[in-house]
Order: C-alpha cells, then structure tokens, then sequence
C-alpha cells in the first residue's frame, strides 16, 4: 500500500500539531513492511526531512506561496498527477484540500478555529469552516487525538461521527530531568527562578491571564520568580506585549522565542514550575514534556486537559486569575504538593508514545483503503 502525506501547510518552526506529525512519520519510517510512505513537503521548508530514511519517500514541491502554504496545497493536490500514485492521501496538519478528488484520511486535532470565532482572525475561522465543512463528509476516515475532540467532531457532524477513530499523541524519549545549569540560564538570559509556558501566544493559550497571577504571587508570596514564554508568536502577541510595557510588566515576563528539540528539555528542567492556563485544548503535549523532564505542571481544568493528565496536575480554574495564582504559590512553596505532581507526572507521562500513536494511525490506513470496518491486519497491528 502507498499512502501520501501532505506536509505542504506545515511551518518551518514546528508547533505541537507540527510536531506530532514529525514523530508520526519518524515512527512510520522505521515500522518497516511493505508499505510505502510519500510525503508531499517543501524540503527548504522542513529541513528535518532530510533526516528520515525507511520506507519513507520524500516529494519535494517547492513552495511559490510561504505565507499562503495551504494556497499552495490546494493547487499542488488540484493540480498535479503525483497524488494519483498512492492508494490514499493523509491530511495531518489544516482542514485538508477543499476539491480533492481522491481517498483521504483527515486528522483533526481540535474545533477550535472552527466552532470558536474568539480564538481567531475572522478569515481564518472562515476557512476552518469552509474546510471542515467540505471535507469531514468526504474524508474516508478521520483521525483526531483526544476523547473530547472526538465527542465534539461527532456533535458538530454527527453524521461522521462513525468515522472517526482516536490516536492520542506521544512524547519524544529524549524529554527527560536535565541538572540546573547556570550556565544554560546564562546562555539564553533566563532569570534565575521562573515559571514556564510553551506554546504560540494565541488567544485560547490565556497567557494574559497568567501574567496576572504570576504578578499577583510574587506581590502576595514576595518571591521574584518570573513567567518565561518559549514559543512562535501568535495572534495574540502585539496585544499581551503592550499590555506588559503599559502596565509596567517587563521584569514579570520574559520571552524567549523558539526552542528546538536539542535545548528544550533543559529548559523545562530549570523551570521551577510549568504553567499551562490553556482555555481550549485538543490534546495539548506540553505539559506531558514538562512531566517527563521532573517538573510539577499547574494546568486548566478544561476542554482535553483531565483526559490528558490525569490525576498528575495541579488544577486550576482558566478564567480566574486568582485560582491561576493559588495554583502556582502551591506548586512552588507546598512541597507536600511539588513532591506528589512530580511523582504522578513521571508516571502519567509514560502512558503516551509516538509509537502507539503510530500504530494505531496505520490500523486507520488500512480501514480506510479497504472501506470496512478493522481488517485483520489492523487485528494484528492491535498487537504491537
């Protein structure tokens, strides 16, 4: 079986969406078998691509349109002949191509932009509309992460809500306690004590709010621990950069851009605390990274976020600053509770892997190709 990927709407710095994809793919080039994986992808782009081996090909399509990739990804799937040599195409990343003729499976990692007109630019919700609407139909079988965006694809489009299948994301091995260096701190200015958040500045992300509380505790606690925001900007960035130059912020908050793979477990690891507030969440793989590297996670008890960590975080109410605040004074002066978050998350972070998400991401393929119910070989697959 050939199955195409479409990586053309993916950015150069990954996000989590960006990299579930990137470890599915790791995952499925070395699965072995007779499969054969095409992806779809501007090598420029993804200069991670050309590191995978396997059975995984790569199709460079360079891109005409960088701040329209998915412009560019409708007219390459419209377009060329290369997509007709796989026997089924996987749309991970966006809503897919609107038009698209042939079998495809389409991954759905939250409604946000869709059902949410808050969360996002007008434009963009209306295209997350456009394409959810023309192609949750269509799609031979759709794959999403967590058990509550699965509820709600199947409220929004009942209809489909029998094909829909779950593959829950992972988190990469390479997380994992780093010591405290001063001179990791020196290297990237980091303040000498601070709360973490990973992730784009968007809206549902609620990083204003955070601000509020971390300022709130160290006027409350009189600690001088800091908010470190490590991430791409999003939408919501100009606003929360005014709000802390007109408020006078600029010693509560650091921001320190992108981090890779390479440099991030330490920086989870000389975080006092990982602070993830997120309104609205599909899976959210952060706070999982944060666990795995020893940390204690204080995080909004919303949307994905309890089927995700379960009893592991510290929980706190998302649209309130003070039981944001409440949460992070716990986490980072109650060692009764510090010790108890850390324990469960080492061990709430091992239920998850690239390789389950893998596998169970192939039994999908193989459904989908033979239009039934699971086949024997996704029995098997069953397994593994």
């Amino acid at each position: 079986m050939k199955i195409g990927i479409s990586l053309l709407s993916a950015a150069p710095q990954r996000t989590g969406v960006e990299n579930a994809v990137l470890n599915l793919i790791r995952q499925l080039s070395s699965i072995g078998g007779k499969d054969e994986y095409i992806v779809y992808a501007n090598r420029r782009n993804l200069p991670w691509l050309s590191k995978l081996s396997g059975s995984v090909r790569v199709v460079d399509v360079p891109l005409s349109f960088r701040r329209v990739r998915w412009l560019w990804e409708h007219i390459f799937f419209l377009t060329s002949r290369r997509p007709r040599e796989v026997d089924i195409v996987h749309f991970p990343i966006g809503g897919g191509v609107v038009g698209y003729g042939g079998k495809f499976v389409l991954t759905i990692h939250d409604l946000n932009h869709y059902s949410n007109r808050d969360f996002t630019m007008l434009r963009r919700h209306l295209l997350w509309r456009l394409w959810y609407k023309a192609n949750v139909k269509r799609a031979a079988r759709i794959i999403t992460v967590s058990d509550y965006v699965k509820k709600h694809i199947s409220q929004e489009f009942p209809s489909s809500s029998n094909k829909v299948r779950l593959a829950p994301n992972g988190v990469d091995q390479r997380f994992r306690p780093y010591a405290p260096t001063q001179d990791f701190k020196e290297k990237h200015q980091l303040p000498e004590r601070y709360v973490l958040f990973v992730g784009a500045t968007s809206v549902q992300k609620n990083i204003r709010r955070a601000i509020e509380a971390v300022n709130l505790v160290r006027r409350s606690d009189g600690t001088d621990h800091c908010l470190v925001i490590a991430g791409a900007p999003g939408e919501a960035d100009p606003g929360l950069r005014a709000y802390i130059s007109s408020n006078r912020l600029d010693d509560v908050v650091r921001f320190v851009g992108y981090f890779d793979d390479t440099e991030l477990p330490q920086l989870y690891s000389n975080a006092a605390l990982f602070l993830f507030p997120s309104i609205a969440e599909g899976f959210g793989i952060p706070p999982l990274e944060a666990m795995r590297c020893a940390v204690p996670v204080v995080a909004a008890h919303t949307s994905s976020m309890p089927e995700v960590l379960g009893d592991a975080a510290i929980w706190v109410d998302p649209l309130s600053v003070e039981s944001i605040a409440k949460g992070i004074s716990q986490g980072l002066f109650d060692q009764s509770v510090r010790k108890q978050a850390i324990a469960r998350g080492l061990f709430r972070s091992e239920q998850f892997s690239w390789e389950k998400m893998a596998v169970e991401t192939v039994k999908v393929y193989r459904e989908a190709t033979s239009g039934k119910g699971k086949s024997r070989t996704s029995e098997r697959l069953s397994h593994l």
